[in-house]
């Protein structure tokens, strides 16, 4: 005798538990577009820190620079070096590299964020399209009981 053939991709849930998973869709959601929105801050700091060192490293010695240092306040500075700068690490730890290796390690940055970034998205866009899914079936139950 063989077994009924079930197809794994319906599942049958009552209404109760399809508005549960869609508040549990709706949440991650709302985390994956927070992540989003962190990713593309973090990404747009590594750019500008990246134009910056390019900036410097093209410099001559004791140009002029204005120096951001946050919250919109900006510093007036000579460069003296624009060989090397400090690369620090997670947990305030630094050390000093020469510009171009600083430059290389903004750019594997710049390619980590961009791929996070797009993995999330496709995450984001998957959840949006669940999302829509069960709108519709909870849209359509409410209909039938009317």
């Amino acid at each position: 005798m063989s077994k009924p053939k079930i197809n794994p991709k319906t599942v049958k849930v009552n209404p109760e538990q399809a508005m549960q998973i869609f508040q549990a869709e709706n949440q991650r959601y709302e985390e994956s577009t927070q992540k989003i929105n962190a990713l593309r801050g973090i990404l747009n700091e590594t750019s500008s820190a990246k134009e910056a060192i390019k900036g410097i490293s093209n410099a001559s010695q004791n140009e002029k620079a204005i120096v951001p240092v946050g919250a919109g306040i900006f510093l007036f500075a000579k460069i003296e070096n624009n060989k090397e700068a400090l690369l620090s690490f997670p947990g305030q730890a630094g050390i000093v590299k020469p510009i171009k290796e600083i430059e290389s390690e903004l750019e594997k940055r710049l390619d980590n964020i961009e791929k996070a970034l797009e993995k999330e998205a496709r995450t984001n866009q998957q959840i949006a399209s669940n999302l829509n899914n069960l709108a519709m079936m909870l849209q359509q139950d409410q209909q039938r009981k009317k």
